[in-house]
């Protein structure tokens, strides 16, 4: 037998291309985080003995913060904080709503989706 999928899979990922800016990818996004500019992420990268262009930095930025967004906990402190709220919010409009849909609480001017239309009103 050949190789493993394993090792296929670690002499692919050796192969690929990498930025050269990913060994700095955290240093660079904190310095973002913390409002450098690019101009300054530029002169820190020079610093360590990578010349590279204000554009290579723009785009590294870009696409490593999505990727950083996609890769976020589901549930964070804020969506925990805002829950029961939302909740709450949701059991009072359910409450004023009847079960069988009929429009005695809707809106003045409002349309009840809910209820059945008489088309001989609409003649």
């Amino acid at each position: 037998m050949g190789i493993s999928v394993e090792e296929f899979i670690t002499e692919q990922e050796e192969k690929g291309r990498r930025s050269k800016l990913e060994p700095f990818k955290t240093d660079i996004l904190l310095l973002k985080q913390k409002g450098f500019s690019q101009k300054q992420i530029q002169q820190f990268l020079m610093e360590n003995g990578l010349k590279v262009g204000l554009t290579t930095i723009n785009w590294f930025i870009k696409t490593r913060s999505k990727l950083e967004t996609i890769h976020k906990p589901v549930n964070s402190k804020v969506e925990v904080q805002k829950a029961p709220q939302l909740q709450n919010h949701l059991q009072k409009n359910e409450s004023q709503i009847p079960a069988n849909g009929s429009s005695e609480t809707a809106g003045k001017g409002k349309f009840n989706w809910q209820s059945n239309i008489d088309p001989e009103a609409y003649k």
